[in-house]
């Protein structure tokens, strides 16, 4: 008898929730697929997954991140469970002035209330992941989540060169 072969699955994209302030950062798709969507995106040949939220989050944000920790590892097949495609999603924070990249995407800032109503707005399993998150998964306690907050308003951030905690 023949042993099934097993399909590997890695992981192809990296996405963030972005907690600033008393609220959370987005991107608004202004090209195909439009919609409210998680700052983040593939993977370049070779890069770490904390690598490429770094990058993706300059780039889309304009703005350096400080990644907190995994959230966790989601299926991104948009509802298709047979995908091989997983993305990593990280909890960060980032100061600065926000801008999105012209012509492509814009920024919003919203509070829970405010991801709630327009939940219909989210590009395909986007929500769901943010609504994960804001329920508590993930989340080892309360205050884990109020020392994310905290570490955005005092503004320390890791320095994507060496790794180390920078203030400013």
């Amino acid at each position: 008898m023949k042993a099934k072969k097993r399909r590997s699955r890695k992981i192809d994209c990296a996405y963030a929730i972005i907690v600033r302030g008393a609220g959370y950062v987005f991107i608004e798709r202004l090209t195909e697929p439009r919609g409210i969507a998680l700052v983040g995106g593939q993977r370049q040949n070779g890069e770490f997954p904390f690598d490429c939220i770094v990058r993706e989050g300059e780039t889309g944000t304009g703005t350096a991140f400080s990644v907190h920790r995994a959230l966790g590892i989601f299926n991104d097949g948009g509802g298709d469970l047979q995908s091989n495609s997983l993305m990593i999603v990280f909890v960060v924070s980032t100061l600065g002035v926000l801008r999105g990249e012209p012509g492509k995407t814009g920024i919003l800032e919203l509070t829970p209330k405010e991801i709630h109503e327009r939940k219909e707005e989210f590009v395909p399993n986007h929500f769901k992941i943010v609504d994960y998150f804001l329920s508590g998964g993930g989340m080892s306690s309360p205050e884990e989540e109020a020392k994310c907050r905290m570490r955005s308003d005092l503004g320390i951030r890791i320095s994507k060169k060496t790794r180390k905690i920078k203030r400013g």
